[in-house]
């Protein structure tokens, strides 16, 4: 499974790419091995520019409970903070442990 990455589809002048690159990764990461296909992947692409096109939108869409998703709305929510668009937006990897020491520290 390929995942193209933002950072390199869209560089701009004078942006500094850092560690925050691989908390994308990351989030792409994480939701393949829960859902066993790319983040921006849907049945109706067939193109490598439509999966591109879909990485630099941040169209990331997750089964629908009714496709019995088995992952909690937190849950999507970290993935979702990791692969925002925007550059400003990027969490730093002590925001995800912190955010990931709150899913722990949630009542089963």
């Amino acid at each position: 499974m390929s995942i193209p990455a933002l950072d390199l589809l869209d560089v701009k002048t004078g942006v500094t790419l850092d560690e925050k690159v691989d908390i994308r990764s990351l989030g792409c990461t994480l939701y393949a091995m829960e859902y066993g296909n790319s983040p921006f992947w849907t049945n109706q692409m067939n193109q490598r520019e439509s999966i591109a096109l879909a990485v630099l939108n941040g169209n990331v869409r997750f089964p629908t409970v009714d496709q019995q998703d088995q992952y909690s709305a937190e849950n999507r929510a970290l993935i979702k903070a990791m692969l925002v668009v925007e550059l400003a937006m990027w969490l730093d990897i002590h925001q995800i442990i912190d955010q990931v020491d709150q899913l722990l520290a949630r009542p089963v």
